[in-house]
């Protein structure tokens, strides 16, 4: 059976991102579409086996990791937000180092994106991130932002907690 349409995923390249899009990729799969996850090559053959296709690349960021879980968990301890902190100061940890190197680790790989566009021509793509790539954006390509990871930061309102904390005392 010719699958119905070819799906891009492009996932914030963490272990609970990557996993979230994996359930709702396995039941677009199951319905026919043919699933291509554009992930860094530290995920080689993780996705294969749940009969995804693989776009691997070279994500400047992540040089020379083998593990992408090992990545993201010494990078979480290394900045100190695995500590035992108030999720006001775990928020400001992460939106000071994370979520600014994400920001310049995109403009960086934009350019990847941009050929990965070309190569394969999805009819749709899923980006689970906290923004589009703006080669996607502008691509012309339907494409959809998921989130699975918090998706009360994308509601502008005084009742939400602050994105990623946990913590609406500070509001």
């Amino acid at each position: 059976m010719k699958p119905k349409l070819k799906i891009l995923y492009i996932a914030y390249d963490a272990i609970g991102h990557v996993n979230a899009c994996i359930s709702v990729a396995e039941i677009l799969r199951d319905r026919g579409h043919k699933i291509i996850f554009a992930i860094d090559k530290s995920w080689r053959g993780q996705l294969q086996k749940y009969g995804f296709e693989e776009q691997l690349f070279s994500d400047p960021e992540k040089a020379g990791i083998e593990d992408p879980t090992q990545y993201w968990a010494n990078l979480l301890n290394e900045i100190g937000v695995m500590k035992s902190l108030p999720p006001i100061e775990k928020v400001i940890k992460i939106r000071s180092t994370i979520l600014s190197n994400h920001l310049n680790n995109m403009k960086e790989t934009d350019l990847i994106m941009e050929n990965i566009l070309k190569r394969i021509k999805p009819d749709i793509i899923i980006i689970d991130n906290y923004i589009g790539f703006p080669s996607v954006i502008g691509c012309g390509i339907p494409w959809v932002l998921s989130c699975s990871f918090n998706p009360l930061m994308f509601i502008d309102d005084e009742r939400t907690p602050p994105p990623c904390s946990g913590d609406n005392s500070s509001n």
